[in-house]
């Protein structure tokens, strides 16, 4: 079901593939520009409309964690806090294992097979790009200092300019790590 038949419909039920069919139609359908050069009245009420949409999420954003410290302490007046420090203990383990795995055995390999490099200095040099990941919990706050440390690890710019700016926004492996132990760890807490 690719084509919308009442697009309304498909945005109130949430069934979002004829929902972005249609949104790629109509933005490839859209005149950017008045022969004058300049925007289109569209364009000018989709910026308006972005502009509404960005002032509401960042009002929400000021109080989501008002919102967040409730849900977490309502949950934390019904739930054993024993037993939920345990199941955090062993997710947390688990986490870091697991992430420690895909950084020294799948990492190293896909580097020494790919390369034929010695890891060793490799890593070496990516040390102030793992501390600043770790104190930032962010891709692209770390990406500059990512990048000065592929630099050094003989990177060509053009390579490391585009991987690392992608790589900073679709290669969430610890992401993708997390998503498969937050569930389990909400189940052990339940």
């Amino acid at each position: 079901n690719m084509t919308p038949e009442n697009i309304i419909n498909d945005i109130a039920t949430s069934d979002m593939l004829p929902v972005i069919v249609a949104s790629v139609v109509f933005g490839i359908c859209i005149k950017a520009q008045e022969d004058d050069g300049s925007p289109t009245v569209t364009i000018k009420l989709i910026q308006q409309v972005n502009d509404v949409v960005v002032a509401c999420l960042m009002a929400v954003m000021k109080v989501a964690p008002f919102g967040v410290a409730s849900i977490v302490f309502s949950t934390a007046a019904t739930v054993d806090i024993e037993e939920a420090g345990k199941a955090l203990a062993w997710y947390l383990l688990g986490m870091w294992a697991v992430m420690l795995f895909h950084v020294f055995v799948f990492y190293t390999t896909i580097l020494v097979i790919g390369t034929g490099r010695n890891p060793f200095p490799y890593y070496k040099n990516l040390i102030p790009a793992v501390l600043m990941a770790l104190g930032m919990s962010s891709s692209m706050a770390t990406l500059p200092t990512t990048k000065q440390c592929a630099a050094k690890n003989g990177i060509r710019a053009e390579v490391r300019d585009l991987a690392l700016s992608l790589g900073a926004t679709i290669n969430m492996d610890g992401s993708g790590i997390a998503f498969i132990f937050i569930p389990c760890w909400l189940c052990t807490v339940q």
